[in-house]
């Protein structure tokens, strides 16, 4: 997965692969971390940064906000906003014409919020898949119908499997 962030005035482009119970992060120097990213309650994550055998490198806390530009950590008085730049923002641009939401990462369905036939709205929660307690909600890029769900919950899916399709409304004319 590709994260894009703003730091000052410089945009930061990092590359995040699932690794054992953590994630391997590959800097733009080209250099590598494995960090473990975990939720805790009160809207705070705890960032370790694992050393040689058990030891701890590095572990601190911070406040996070999702938002709709991103993620965004304070952390020593700074903010850094984090954008994805694939998964679940980019896979609804990809598919925003075509209805077609597939999984933005490979994981666990975590909650099934709609049915086969159901009407929703712009933005409107449809699924959530959790990878290693980083739940990514999959919203509607339109308002319009539910024609086929694909998943269940608790059900294992691969990234780019299938979630939800949804036919666009049209709007009726009355006289």
């Amino acid at each position: 997965m590709q994260l894009t962030f703003q730091y000052q005035d410089e945009l930061i482009t990092l590359q995040a692969e699932p690794e054992g119970e953590g994630w391997r992060v590959r800097l733009p120097d080209g250099t590598e971390h494995i960090l473990v990213a975990v939720r805790l309650p009160g809207e705070v994550m705890q960032i370790t940064l694992p050393g040689s055998d058990a030891d701890v490198a590095c572990s601190f806390r911070a406040p996070f906000a999702r938002t709709e530009r991103g993620i965004e950590i304070a952390m020593d008085g700074e903010t850094y906003l984090f954008t994805p730049t694939t998964g679940q923002r980019a896979s609804r641009k990809r598919t925003a014409s075509s209805g077609a939401l597939t999984a933005p990462m490979v994981g666990v369905v975590a909650e099934v919020l709609v049915t086969e036939g159901q009407t929703v709205e712009a933005y409107q929660p449809l699924a959530v898949v959790e990878a290693m307690k980083v739940m990514a909600t999959i919203e509607a890029p339109f308002a319009g119908i539910v024609e086929k769900v694909y998943v269940r919950k608790s059900e294992r899916v691969a990234h780019g499997a299938p979630i939800v399709d949804i036919r666009a409304e049209t709007p009726t004319l009355t006289s």
